[in-house]
């Protein structure tokens, strides 16, 4: 699990941060948000799918459920088996 400060659409820990950015155009592949790694470098980690406060991300193989509340954001890995949303 990773906890992450909230801050508008910044999620920040120690020596990271993201971004949860806003596509202008969508597919049914695509997804409206997307979450970008802003520090220690920028780099794209994958769409966010479902809806607010609950998305799920897949990065390097993993799937991760991340769940928003007004100042955080908590990271976990969903276990193997579990349907996408």
């Amino acid at each position: 699990m990773k906890k992450l400060i909230r801050k508008g659409a910044t999620l920040q820990g120690k020596g990271i941060s993201f971004l949860i950015a806003e596509r202008k155009h969508t597919t049914p592949k695509k997804p409206r948000y997307f979450l970008l790694q802003k520090q220690p470098h920028e780099k794209y980690i994958s769409s966010l799918y479902g809806e607010y406060p609950e998305f799920e991300l897949e990065h390097k193989g993993n799937r991760y459920q991340l769940t928003l509340t007004d100042t955080t954001g908590i990271i976990v890995p969903v276990k193997k088996g579990v349907p996408h949303v």
